[in-house]
């Protein structure tokens, strides 16, 4: 995000178990126009059990453009 908002400001959209399903939600997101970010650590990529150790990889969007988000990401396969 080039100005990432506060907790209070954003939304879990989603969560992934792994860095490469998160990412491509992510580009998805961008490539429409909403900006998003990914928070959660698993070493990108290298160690994906620690992502889902720490609760998974977590998709956000600011509150005002959360049901865009979801709206777009239920059209995407492979994504809930």
């Amino acid at each position: 995000m080039e100005n990432p908002p506060t907790n209070s400001d954003t939304v879990t959209v989603a969560t992934f178990n792994y860095r490469p399903e998160a990412e491509r939600a992510l580009l998805q997101l961008e490539a429409s126009g909403i900006t998003a970010a990914l928070r959660g650590d698993d070493a990108s990529g290298w160690a994906p059990h620690l992502g889902m150790a720490g609760g998974g990889i977590k998709l956000i969007v600011s509150k005002e453009q959360e049901a865009d988000a979801r709206a777009l990401l239920a059209d995407l396969p492979g994504t809930a």
